[in-house]
């Protein structure tokens, strides 16, 4: 969709003003192309969305759900809390201030590692990166154990 405004960007470094009927010919054409193009799939395809809209899902989505797993609510709000909120000490407390501090960067921003004193900066973003591995390895730990418990993983 982007790329329907480029005609009207190219079209205003010519002169400014040849922007807005640019803009407006550029798209009405997607209307009424994009809309032949929908009506065309819809002629092709429309029986098939018709029936997945009244039957519901296909079989190839019925069979993953059946690969859906049961666990205890508070494991599944581990998991949910490790698989959610990994990547906060994995990228942006870990992984971030590490690369900051191999380029030397002098910005502090709201990096832990980076506020901590000289000597400790390098094992804090260090732990922050182990924090959020293993957040993550505990959240897929747990599905997995569910999985083969239930039979749902070979």
């Amino acid at each position: 969709m982007p790329l329907t405004g480029v005609p009207a960007l190219l079209a205003t470094f010519v002169g400014s003003w040849w922007g807005v009927p640019t803009g407006i010919v550029s798209g009405a054409l997607c209307f009424w192309g994009f809309g032949a193009l929908a009506i065309r799939r819809l002629q092709a395809r429309g029986p098939e969305l018709l029936n997945l809209m009244r039957m519901g899902s296909t079989g190839r989505a019925q069979s993953e759900r059946s690969l859906s797993i049961n666990l205890p609510v508070m494991q599944r709000l581990l998991v949910g809390l490790c698989l959610g909120f990994g990547a906060i000490p994995l990228i942006p407390q870990g992984i971030v201030p590490a690369v900051s501090l191999l380029v030397g960067s002098r910005t502090r921003s709201w990096f832990l590692a980076l506020y901590a004193p000289a000597g400790w900066q390098w094992p804090t973003a260090l732990a922050m990166v182990a924090l959020g591995l293993a957040m993550y390895g505990i959240g897929v730990t747990l599905i997995v154990r569910a999985r083969r418990r239930t039979g749902a993983l070979a």
